[in-house]
């Protein structure tokens, strides 16, 4: 017997219950920057982090200010 549940209800309350944050690098490129606007539309808690060598702050636009911006690469040690 299968069980149904609404997959989307279940992560909307894990999200709530243990307060995620979404990291996403690169998040000043092209891809990085309309997935968090895609995140940011759904209500989520975005972190973005980018050295910004090819990606722009003029890429996040209108999200700028819905989102942590850290400028670094995943390869820093002061990040970690």
């Amino acid at each position: 017997m299968l069980l149904s549940f609404d997959y989307d209800l279940l992560v909307t309350l894990f999200r709530y219950i243990c307060g995620v944050k979404l990291l996403v690098t690169g998040g000043a490129g092209f891809i990085g920057s309309h997935l968090s606007d895609a995140l940011v539309a759904r209500g989520d808690s975005v972190v973005v982090l980018d050295n910004f060598t090819t990606g722009s702050k003029e890429n996040l636009g209108g999200v700028a200010s819905s989102v942590a911006v850290v400028t670094g690469d995943i390869l820093d040690s002061a990040l970690s």
